[in-house]
């Protein structure tokens, strides 16, 4: 990964920065997958635990388009994302793991979509309760919803 981070900071056109982008999102979901087979054995062993920390939700779905909209394209899928306004700009969570579930989610619906048609991905939130600090505890739905044939 090293290599395209190199390339960020030379002096590099716009459509060769996005491509360095493109490839440094692609490798870290690649990077973040490994990791997640690799803990296959933490969780059978019952060791295994869920990396809680602050991040932006609305920048992981960002990296997720980002690495998916070639394949779209290739297709002419059309990708809508809609983040409701009740949804909190940070959450706290496992980013990764996340990323993980979401990007398989979107990837099978590119894979079955038929050719020209529309993916809709919605993030909203659900205030739930409030925890012993005053912080609120909610929880976030995210839909994805394609033209294909289903399971």
């Amino acid at each position: 990964m090293g290599v395209d981070l190199l390339g960020l900071s030379s002096n590099i056109t716009g459509a060769e920065r996005k491509s360095l982008n493109m490839m440094r999102a692609a490798l870290e979901f690649i990077s973040d997958t490994i990791d997640n087979v690799l803990n296959l054995q933490k969780m059978e062993e019952g060791k295994f635990n869920l990396e809680m920390a602050p991040f932006s939700f609305k920048d992981c779905i960002d990296k997720l388009f980002l690495i998916f909209n070639g394949s779209a394209v290739k297709k002419n899928i059309l990708l809508n994302l809609e983040i409701f306004p009740n949804m909190p700009s940070r959450v706290i969570g496992d980013s990764h793991r996340i990323l993980h579930v979401i990007g398989n989610l979107l990837s099978n619906a590119i894979k079955f979509s038929p050719n020209n048609k529309s993916i809709y991905i919605e993030v909203q939130s659900e205030l739930i309760t409030k925890d012993s600090d005053g912080n609120e505890v909610a929880n976030v739905l995210f839909t994805i919803e394609d033209e294909g044939p289903g399971i």
